[in-house]
């Protein structure tokens, strides 16, 4: 799938986004730094049947400091062994409610239970002052699907597919 506005994306690939989203709970969000030029850090985040997208981070991180001056941000997951990726385009907002952004960081702890034994995020593990919650606002999703089978004849039947849109760039 292109990369789509979010209202304009239907019930069931938002529903086959979340599952993949809810079960691939690490990615990679890309920030803005104050030149201009991206900078990129892996992520545990949370996502919620209607793709609110939330993640930790702490204050005294270029994350947080990349946010704070530029808010646009993309999020990538990825599965290799499926070969689909989701890609989401947004604006990072930080989450001033505390009861909500309790439960963002408790999002975060679920994801990194998912992921391994280590069930305490990297984000836990770096002194860089309090903790940040942050949601992002979805402006455009896309949904990329390569697992075509293990044949050259096969992959090149669907790459040449007019009807195949699954480039999310």
């Amino acid at each position: 799938m292109k990369a789509t506005a979010l209202n304009e994306v239907s019930q069931p690939d938002i529903s086959k986004i979340f599952d993949f989203l809810d079960s691939h709970p690490v990615g990679v969000l890309a920030t803005v730094d104050e030149t201009g030029a991206p900078d990129a850090s892996t992520i545990f985040f949370s996502c919620t049947k209607d793709l609110r997208i939330t993640f930790t981070t702490k204050r005294d991180t270029r994350k947080h400091e990349n946010i704070s001056r530029h808010s646009k941000v993309i999020l990538v997951a990825y599965d290799a062994e499926s070969q689909t990726a989701v890609q989401v385009r947004g604006r990072a907002h930080e989450e001033t409610d505390e009861a909500v952004a309790q439960a963002i960081y408790h999002g975060t702890l679920r994801a990194a239970r998912q992921t391994g034994e280590d069930n305490v995020p990297p984000i836990a593990k770096i002194a860089a002052g309090p903790y940040v919650a942050y949601f992002i606002n979805i402006e455009t999703v896309s949904l990329a699907e390569y697992g075509w089978g293990d044949s050259f004849a096969n992959a090149m039947e669907h790459a040449n597919d007019p009807t195949n849109n699954s480039d999310p760039a």
